[in-house]
């Protein structure tokens, strides 16, 4: 899998580090310094950029693991002309709706730990919560279910969707009593 890396702090260089190793293809790290892009490339393959509008266009996979409070905007000039593109971003208290209207296939990937750049983990054994927009096109749901599967073995801690879809179903159920002990027609 194509993969650019946009941040190159502690998470995003334990993330490379790891896709380098499963044998993934890391085209570019993306950060604001020369000196912390490179260093990332360096060890996890790929160019260093420090300008987004440098960032390829042809990657399978944008995972972006940059501060809350920049994200926005950095995912407003990332999805320019990358639209169809698939997008994770891995920042605990922002919505994935910061995607909406921007792009067509994207989620959110935090993992619930604390990271460091000279610690090599194993994602294997970090709890996450990982969640994705459900209108993706079965090849864009095959990329999150490989990464999801080359990351984590075990299953999300809350998984959002699933989380909706029973939340959803309680309250068909709910109502559906509802209506028995009223006796309106379910």
């Amino acid at each position: 899998m194509k993969v650019i890396l946009i941040g190159a702090g502690r998470l995003a260089t334990n993330l490379g580090k790891a896709l380098l190793e499963a044998g993934h293809d890391i085209l570019q790290v993306y950060s604001r310094t020369m000196e912390s892009a490179s260093a990332l490339a360096t060890l996890a393959g790929g160019a260093p950029v420090t300008e987004i509008e440098k960032v390829r266009k042809d990657a399978d996979v944008y995972i972006i693991s940059v501060k809350d409070s920049v994200l926005p905007d950095l995912v407003q000039a990332l999805c320019s002309g990358r639209s169809t593109k698939v997008f994770l971003h891995t920042a605990g208290s922002v919505n994935m709706d910061v995607f909406a209207g921007m792009a067509l296939h994207y989620g959110v990937f935090y993992p619930m730990q604390s990271f460091s750049k000279e610690q090599t983990v194993s994602f294997h054994d970090i709890p996450f919560l990982w969640y994705e927009y459900q209108r993706s096109h079965s090849q864009y749901r095959d990329i999150y279910l490989r990464l999801r599967c080359f990351l984590c073995r075990q299953e999300p801690v809350i998984n959002v969707m699933q989380k909706s879809r029973s939340r959803n179903a309680q309250v068909r159920q709910d109502s559906a009593r509802s209506d028995d002990d009223t006796g309106a027609p379910s």
